[in-house]
């Protein structure tokens, strides 16, 4: 399909400047698909009318000039005064959405009107992205719509529902896009499996697999943070949050640093939020001179810290089985740094890690961690300093030009109004 120009429209609540994980993948994807001829206009949020900003403008520059945005205000002080009156009569559950379905919705059927798009495309998180779709899809139910979830959603370990109301409301949100939408996108197949089991048989012919992805054209971007000299760098990036914590970790590390060889060398990098009393176990287990906590960091800066690294961390939450497949490995593989996954045997995330010969091992057992980082130490002093991994075979389906074809596929089957959208070719293996 390369070279055919094609116009799509995309809902997606964050884009860059704003860095989120959603924001860099989709991001990544439209860039990709206007390089092969896609013409895509974003329905977006305004970056400041997002109360968890971070701005980063070199991620924006990238990708600059492969799609139009469409920025919505979704702040209570933009509504008209009467809306505004008549909500403390009749208050919405939630200001930002209520307004994001409202000027949200409007934006795009404007969109719908001047450009009649090929195809509507809705990204979640948040999931009031699919809610805005499935408005969309109701009013125009010739338009093609793909659901692209990432991660499961009333299947998630992460949603905690408030009543019974609120659960019975969202699973039903959930069954209304999902049987709407013409197909619906996963990132592993373990999260389309969870998801769609719940469903008629018949619904997972629309259910296509579509990885995270890499660009390399973003290591072009990159003043690598030099390294301290002698120093073994351990670094994790990305924010902790819900179950996912470093607290069997710094058991680990205070383990680790009673040993002299290691105690000299060792510095452990956190870049992203962790919480206070995370920080706060890190002192009282005196790892002040070995963890440092730079906290909330641009994505690109981000990167820079991590390419020096001589060992980079996975920290999933402790599970059975994970379905989650974080896209900071994907920045990981890309970077050609040796990676330790603290995550469950079983899952997404040590298939991938598995698959690349990284070593993983379980997220709250702290003396294997503590072995495992050791053994990495050894490996580390062994070479005598940082070196960049070999590239394994299979690495490629992560990097966004192979990842894009799967997503164009999909995008051709439901133009053709076909009712299965899963590619005939090689799945993404994950």
């Amino acid at each position: 399909m390369a070279g055919v120009t094609n116009k799509l429209l995309a809902i997606s609540w964050v884009m860059p400047p704003l860095v989120f994980p959603r924001s860099i993948q989709v991001a990544r994807l439209l860039k990709a698909l206007g390089e092969r001829g896609w013409e895509t206009t974003v329905v977006t949020v305004l970056p400041d009318a997002e109360p968890n900003e971070l701005k980063d403008r070199r991620l924006a520059d990238v990708h600059s000039g492969w799609y139009v945005l469409r920025q919505v205000d979704v702040r209570e002080e933009a509504t008209p005064r009467w809306l505004r009156l008549w909500r403390r009569l009749r208050p919405p559950g939630d200001l930002a959405v209520a307004n994001w379905l409202l000027r949200g919705g409007s934006a795009a059927r404007r969109e719908l009107a001047r450009n009649a798009p090929n195809v509507l495309v809705t990204f979640a998180q948040p999931w009031a992205d699919h809610l805005l779709g499935l408005r969309l899809k109701r009013r125009s139910p010739a338009l093609p719509w793909v659901a692209h979830f990432s991660d499961p959603w009333v299947d998630s370990p992460y949603l905690q529902f408030a009543s019974l109301e609120q659960e019975t409301r969202v699973r039903r949100q959930e069954r209304d896009v999902i049987s709407t939408a013409d197909a619906v996108v996963f990132v592993t197949q373990q999260t389309a499996d969870l998801v769609m089991a719940k469903y008629p048989d018949a619904w997972r012919s629309k259910v296509a697999i579509v990885g995270h992805a890499y660009d390399e054209d973003l290591l072009g971007l990159l003043s690598p943070i030099a390294a301290p000299p002698g120093k073994f760098r351990v670094v994790h990036t990305g924010n902790f949050y819900g179950k996912r914590e470093p607290l069997a970790l710094f058991d680990a590390l205070a383990a680790l640093v009673k040993r002299p060889e290691v105690r000299e060398h060792l510095e452990v990098e956190f870049i992203g939020y962790t919480a206070a009393e995370a920080v706060a176990k890190a002192r009282d287990l005196g790892l002040e001179n070995a963890v440092v906590f730079r906290g909330r960091t641009p994505y690109v800066e981000s990167l820079e810290a991590a390419v020096t690294a001589d060992l980079l961390l996975l920290i999933d939450a402790p599970a059975e089985h994970s379905v989650f497949l974080p896209s900071k490995i994907v920045d990981y593989l890309m970077l050609k740094r040796p990676i330790l996954g603290l995550t469950p045997a079983s899952g997404a995330s040590a298939e991938v890690l598995r698959s690349q010969g990284h070593p993983i091992v379980s997220p709250d057992n702290a003396h294997a961690i503590e072995i495992a980082l050791f053994a990495a130490f050894e490996r580390w002093r062994a070479r005598a300093g940082a070196t960049a991994i070999p590239e394994k075979a299979g690495v490629e389906q992560f990097d966004v030009h192979h990842v894009v074809r799967e997503f164009e596929y999909v995008l051709g089957r439901v133009q053709a109004g076909e009712r299965a959208v899963r590619s005939p070719r090689k799945q993404l293996v994950v």
